[in-house]
């Protein structure tokens, strides 16, 4: 049995704030329901109400309840990751991503906050964790079947969230509105500081030589 593992990108690890150990009975392959199937996931354990966060930046694809599987109580969102990866997270919170501000079709950013981990009937409580090439139909894994079609084995992009812990893609913000520059006004006469002075003093030659040829005897004749 040869199943490829998820790629992805550079994954963030789902539940900060909590380590969130796999048991070996709830790893990938494991058997399930009395040895009829096996495992198509990794079931990591926290209290109910552990926020979720997208392990990639991509679009909610959809949301799953009983005709995925999940019993009563629980449901399944779906994130199509721009790295191609597809992740289901089980075991949710009904209707908790709403509380977060996410639908279905919207964008979400890595390490953003998508939904709360929920609590089976039984009581158990924790996030089971799948990963799927795009395109994939979610089917379960029947004991002594060749795997799902589509199938990928979570453990190592599941390990390397780990390592990489909480990442968050930073915000994009739209840029700012290009400044229009003013108009300058049309060029005049540019005087200085000694073209100031040559005005002044070309100024005062003048009444001097105004007074000094009204002063003189033949000016005063005229008067």
């Amino acid at each position: 049995m040869s199943i490829p593992f998820a790629a992805g990108g550079h994954p963030s690890w789902p539940l900060p704030g909590h380590s969130a150990r796999v048991p070996p009975a709830r790893d990938f392959g494991a058997p399930r329901d009395g040895g009829t199937r096996r495992h198509t996931g990794v079931d990591l354990n926290v209290p109910a109400g552990t926020t979720v966060v997208a392990t990639e930046s991509g679009v909610i694809g959809g949301r799953g309840g009983r005709p995925l599987g999940w019993r009563e109580g629980v449901e399944a969102l779906w994130l199509r990751t721009d790295s191609g990866v597809w992740v289901l997270y089980g075991a949710l919170e009904p209707d908790s991503w709403q509380r977060h501000g996410v639908a279905i079709g919207d964008r979400v950013r890595q390490g953003q906050p998508i939904a709360d981990s929920g609590r089976y009937p039984g009581g158990t409580e924790q996030v089971h964790f799948e990963t799927w090439a795009p395109g994939s139909t979610r089917v379960h894994w029947v004991a002594g079947d060749p795997p799902p079609v589509g199938l990928l084995d979570p453990r190592w992009y599941v390990d390397r969230a780990r390592e990489n812990g909480h990442v968050v893609e930073p915000e994009v913000l739209p840029p700012l509105p290009t400044p229009h520059p003013r108009p300058r006004p049309a060029p005049g006469p540019e005087l200085g500081d000694g073209g100031a002075v040559g005005v002044l003093m070309l100024g005062a030659v003048g009444v001097l030589l105004w007074a000094a040829s009204t002063s003189s005897p033949g000016h005063r004749g005229l008067l």
